[in-house]
């Protein structure tokens, strides 16, 4: 379910065994195999930790060596705790989230796990004609390069790269 690249390694979660995989980034050969507690539904690297969403309110900040949890960060808009956190990326030293089951992706301060900015998706979901209800938004990527994140969803028939511009307050 989650995968991220932390130091020349593929970290990849499945959702609900409770393994993490590493591999080789250029190879994808198999390094090894641990064991983790509940589930894996999004990851991402901030460059010293490993970060998971489960589908709940809580972010699990892991080591890299081990995959232990050195830190839970409970995410919020507005002191409410939002649930449903899947897929994880972080960019420009926030983490960004979509939340399962709708056209949201929130930006999160990972200091103190606030929710500061929200991207709406449904424009662009409407434009791709998708109407089964389980098509999802279900993917985000950052593109360094791009300076912008790759979307798409579960039967999404297109990846698309948006850029976002800050808005004044």
């Amino acid at each position: 379910e989650g995968l991220a690249l932390h130091d020349n390694q593929l970290y990849l979660l499945t959702w609900m065994e409770k393994t993490l995989f590493i591999l080789a980034k250029d190879t994808l050969k198999p390094i090894k195999t641990m064991a983790y507690e509940g589930q894996g539904w999004g990851l991402t690297s901030d460059g010293t930790h490993l970060i998971r969403s489960d589908g709940s309110s809580t972010l699990f900040f892991h080591r890299p060596d081990n995959f232990s949890v050195v830190k839970q960060l409970l995410v919020t808009d507005k002191s409410v705790p939002i649930d449903q956190i899947n897929e994880l990326e972080y960019a420009n030293g926030y983490i960004w989230a979509n939340l399962w089951h709708s056209d949201t992706i929130i930006q999160i301060d990972p200091a103190n796990g606030k929710v500061i900015g929200e991207v709406n998706l449904s424009e662009i979901k409407s434009s791709l004609n998708i109407t089964d209800s389980e098509s999802v938004l279900n993917g985000i990527a950052w593109d360094e390069k791009r300076q912008g994140f790759w979307v798409t969803g579960k039967r999404w028939p297109a990846l698309l790269l948006i850029r976002l511009t800050p808005t004044e307050s």
